[in-house]
């Protein structure tokens, strides 16, 4: 539902709450419309709260690492989108490739990896890419109140998965679900498995227990920017 969709759902309830709560103050005894009125404050709360139990759950049960297999001594490894200079300490390896997302384009492949001579880092365009597994994330999956985002190991040659997880991510409830689509930060999630930096971590920790790097980077793992 969009977010002028939720608002006039939010100005009925007020005034579908306002009715009530009058008529309950005329008709019920004091204590009874007391307990009316703090039902009709509660309601549009009650699937925020309700949702966050649910998300605990999912995440707790379906958001494990599940790792297939774990191959040694692993060079680079390829991702959906662009590369950096500190893409290769980022996740840890030699090398680290980009531009897997644009298939039917394959001069968008670019390549971070040390320069032979001088050890810095630079990014090569239009390579031929070399990488054999790859680090995919989504597409993301949506319901009414919940989003699922798959993050897998995929071994190129043969498109078969070797490790994944689910990251979950809560709507949020309906009424504050209004005050997020017209607030500055505009509609998006309410709650999730974690932080940015627990999901980096997590998808570091599955990397290297399933492509154990052929060279630790000392630096691996911590993020300069996000990638």
């Amino acid at each position: 539902m969009g977010g002028l969709g939720l608002l006039l759902v939010f100005v009925a309830y007020i005034w579908l709450a306002s009715a009530i709560g009058k008529w309950a103050y005329r008709n019920l005894p004091l204590l009874a419309a007391l307990a009316v009125s703090l039902l009709l404050v509660i309601l549009p709360f009650v699937d925020a709260v309700a949702g966050r139990a649910v998300l605990k759950s999912k995440c707790s049960q379906q958001g494990s690492v599940v790792v297939l297999e774990s191959i040694q001594g692993v060079e680079g490894i390829g991702v959906g989108y662009g590369v950096f200079p500190d893409s290769p300490s980022y996740y840890g390896y030699q090398f680290v490739e980009g531009g897997y997302a644009y298939k039917d384009a394959p001069w968008m492949f670019e390549r971070a990896e040390p320069d032979p001579v001088s050890g810095q880092v630079q990014v090569k365009k239009k390579v031929i890419p070399k990488a054999s597994y790859l680090l995919q994330d989504g597409p993301r999956q949506d319901s009414t109140y919940f989003f699922k985002t798959r993050t897998s190991v995929i071994e190129i040659s043969t498109g078969r998965e070797i490790a994944s997880f689910n990251w979950f991510a809560f709507r949020g409830g309906w009424a504050e679900r209004v005050m997020m689509a017209f607030s500055d930060a505009g509609p998006g999630e309410a709650a999730s498995c974690g932080t940015w930096k627990d999901k980096h971590e997590k998808t570091i920790s599955m990397l290297h227990a399933t492509l154990r790097p052929a060279l630790t980077n000392p630096s691996s793992g911590q993020p300069a920017a996000a990638r």
